[in-house]
């Protein structure tokens, strides 16, 4: 794995750079950006804008999915969920709430 800051070939698992310590980046391009959004989303639900918080949270949300990363996804749903409870979409928030329940469980939604 290349150090972004000095560009030094390090170990596949490395956690930091070899050569000058810095914390190397293993999150893919869709990850940070999913992520991103998620951030953002929250950001509008803690400061009671639903309706922008629910539009960050859905785009994440599909790059989660197309990258297939359940723990991401989960995270996303969460916020989604409690956007919608914010926004007064009880039955939605509900839906998306008891999808991640039945996930951890390893259940079929």
């Amino acid at each position: 794995m290349k150090c972004s800051r000095c560009q030094h070939e390090n170990l596949a698992d490395a956690v930091f750079c070899q050569e000058c310590g810095a914390r190397l980046e293993t999150a893919c391009p869709g990850c940070g950006t999913a992520n991103q959004l998620s951030l953002l989303g929250n950001y509008h639900y803690e400061i009671a804008q639903s309706e922008s918080a629910i539009d960050h949270a859905e785009r994440a949300l599909a790059i989660a999915r197309e990258l297939g990363d359940p723990e991401l996804e989960a995270s996303v749903t969460f916020l989604l969920g409690q956007a919608h409870y914010g926004f007064g979409n009880y039955a939605r928030a509900i839906e998306l709430l008891v999808h991640n329940i039945a996930a951890l469980d390893g259940q079929p939604p």
